[in-house]
């Protein structure tokens, strides 16, 4: 039985989804319709939970008399403008913006710039760069020397995470996308997230450990932003560490929780929607009834963090001349 069983949300059926035990499993349109819904559970509802109760094939018992007890996974939000800021595009996690083109030696060309060699791992190489190929563009600037590429190099770090590479290979023009992102993270877990890289192990478990050991000192020190970071470094090392990443989920959560605690919507509602996207992943994964335990407060204590944000911005609405 998978996690999408086990944690199996509900008061109401979900659009589409078929009774539990069977193989299908609400897609992410149908959790978006349900998490982001208006309507709140009806009052005094006495159906049975569909909250499945660790270790058991069958749903749970009666709301509240079970291990689980009712939680009901909804996101009731009073304000439609909460809503709209759930659908709008998430910004990336840049801290850090070294150079795109670290790692990448040229020489000149009588058409562009040729690439002499690719440092290997490099975001470069990983963009699929290679040795012999002619750079004719970046940016959507034509490269006619060494000079203009390192111009164009040096104006692009730190302002850009991402770019664009017209090259000719073999005679053939192809167009690439040189980005600063994670690759494991990004492809792990769908988040745009600019790791250190300039800190590199022999070995990946042992990045993991140092980022770990670096994340639990900044929550000890009471600075969640700063843990998240080295937690994510961490799982740019070793991308599949579950309680890694769960500890990730939660404290994205937690930041969300005091941006919409200081009134700060769009980033409170940016870091939860990545808290989310973690979560929905994670489900596919085997998960301890302690860490679905974990994750059932974490959502209740972002929904309660989300109503207590529209409540405060429908008091501000109330007031003349207040945005």
């Amino acid at each position: 039985m998978n996690n999408w069983g086990r944690f199996y949300f509900s008061g109401r059926p979900w659009p589409g989804l078929r009774s539990p035990g069977r193989s299908v499993r609400p897609t992410v349109a149908d959790l978006r319709s349900r998490m982001f819904s208006l309507v709140p559970p009806a009052a005094g509802h006495r159906g049975r939970s569909n909250i499945r109760t660790p270790g058991s094939s069958q749903a749970g018992p009666a709301p509240g008399t079970g291990k689980w007890g009712r939680f009901y996974f909804w996101l009731a939000c009073s304000s439609a403008a909460l809503v709209t800021w759930l659908a709008c595009p998430v910004p990336a996690l840049t801290e850090q913006r070294p150079s795109l083109f670290r790692g990448v030696v040229v020489a000149d060309s009588p058409f562009g710039v040729r690439v002499i060699s690719v440092e290997e791992a490099s975001q470069a190489h990983l963009a699929d760069l290679r040795p012999e190929d002619i750079i004719v563009r970046v940016h959507g600037t034509d490269v006619r020397s060494i000079d203009e590429f390192a111009a164009l190099s040096t104006a692009l770090k730190d302002r850009a995470v991402s770019t664009t590479v017209l090259v000719f290979r073999n005679g053939t023009p192809r167009e690439l996308v040189v980005h600063l992102y994670s690759y494991p993270v990004l492809r792990e877990w769908g988040l745009e997230f600019v790791p250190d890289l300039d800190l590199r192990f022999a070995q990946a478990e042992t990045g993991l450990e140092y980022w770990v050991r670096l994340g639990r000192g900044f929550e000890e020190a009471g600075k969640p932003a700063e843990a998240l970071n080295a937690y994510l470094n961490g799982l740019h090392n070793v991308p599949t560490d579950t309680p890694t990443a769960l500890t990730v989920s939660r404290l994205f959560s937690q930041v969300s929780q005091r941006h919409l605690a200081a009134g700060s919507l769009v980033e409170g509602i940016a870091d939860l929607r990545r808290a989310l996207l973690m979560l929905e992943r994670l489900f596919d994964r085997p998960l301890t009834d302690e860490q679905l335990d974990a994750v059932r407060r974490q959502l209740h204590e972002t929904l309660q963090a989300l109503r207590a944000a529209t409540a405060a911005r429908g008091e501000q609405q109330k007031v003349p001349g207040t945005l």
